[in-house]
């Protein structure tokens, strides 16, 4: 899917959307019950969290909101022990520090995300 030319409203929409979700797990009983739940419901849905795994979408729509083209993520699996996330875009400026630089503070990924740009 072509994510290039979101802008911050969509990243905004997608974020309080994404909270929500989350939000939903962590109160759960059974978390694990409520991702699979969760899941099917965005399966469902034609938006964008069906299209990228949960947890990144705000990030990756952010970096497209701030002219990156974000070409893969991965949440490493929402669920597991140990998880290592993974968002891959394309910027005209080489390195993490683009996305230190473009993105506002409160787009900026938590340390435990692998961001890796690819310069053109």
């Amino acid at each position: 899917m072509d994510l290039r030319g979101l802008s911050w409203s969509d990243a905004e929409i997608v974020l309080t959307e994404e909270r929500k979700l989350l939000e939903r797990i962590s109160q759960a009983d059974d978390p694990e019950g409520e991702l699979e739940l969760i899941e099917e419901e965005i399966g469902e849905d034609p938006g964008l969290l069906a299209v990228m795994d949960l947890g990144m979408a705000s990030t990756v729509v952010a970096l497209s909101a701030a002219g990156c083209i974000p070409f893969t993520s991965c949440n490493g699996g929402a669920s597991a022990t140990t998880i290592t996330r993974i968002i891959r875009w394309w910027s005209s400026t080489p390195g993490e520090g683009t996305c230190r630089r473009c993105l506002p503070q409160r787009w900026r990924p938590a340390s435990a995300l692998r961001m890796t740009p690819v310069a053109g």
